[in-house]
């Protein structure tokens, strides 16, 4: 569409130059080309403002949230194919985009036969986790502290990561857990755990990988 605008504008341009040039010799063909000006800049005006419509109506109806200064689609994708990235992502072959451990074990990752199942089990880890029902938490922790229980400094660079998710969420590091949407800490513990993973589960565009190449770099 953008293609289409400059063309029209072009076209404008190179009527109006027409237009001036006949006007000065008063010729009959100024009375033609004064009327084919006159139409031409009403559609330009006509496609413009459909073009204006279209972008307001596509952002009012983008049931995406922020994401920092990242919109991303509302639901996670599941129905991807992960394989290609599997060689790479631990997180994609065990299908736990969370790197969630075994229940009362450090050792090893769980393992989940898809990847929707490995993102439930992400959820309510984290639900238990921020509500207090977790025997790892209280429910009054804050960021930091989830993220410190989450990703220990003895296994993560917990300082890193807690500063990262909390840039993607845009809040401090000291917001109380109880104040966290779940799928919001979700997504960005996933886009810290695995960035590849990431970008298959959320569909980034080239323009959004661009944001979060500079977030990663931050």
């Amino acid at each position: 569409m953008r293609h289409e605008l400059i063309l029209i504008l072009l076209t404008a341009i190179v009527l109006l130059i027409i237009y001036i040039i006949l006007r000065n010799w008063k010729s009959c063909f100024y009375w033609v080309f004064k009327s084919i000006i006159q139409l031409t800049s009403v559609l330009f005006l006509f496609i413009l403002l459909i073009y204006s419509i279209g972008i307001l109506f596509s952002y009012l109806s983008d049931k995406s949230f922020e994401f920092g200064s990242l919109k991303l689609s509302d639901q996670p994708q599941f129905n991807q194919d992960f394989s290609k990235i599997q060689k790479y992502s631990l997180a994609a072959r065990y299908n736990n985009p969370g790197n969630l451990r075994p229940v009362n074990s450090q050792a090893g990752f769980r393992q989940f036969p898809d990847m929707k199942s490995g993102y439930k089990a992400l959820i309510h880890d984290l639900e238990a986790k921020i509500s207090g029902r977790s025997k790892f938490t209280s429910g009054d922790e804050t960021l930091e502290e989830l993220i410190y229980i989450y990703a220990p400094p003895s296994e993560n660079n917990s300082k890193a990561y807690v500063s990262k998710v909390a840039l993607m969420l845009e809040v401090s590091i000291s917001e109380p857990i109880a104040n966290l949407d779940v799928h919001q800490l979700a997504k960005a513990i996933i886009y810290v755990e695995d960035i590849r993973l990431f970008k298959k589960i959320y569909s980034t565009s080239k323009k959004q990988l661009l944001i979060l190449n500079a977030v990663e770099s931050k």
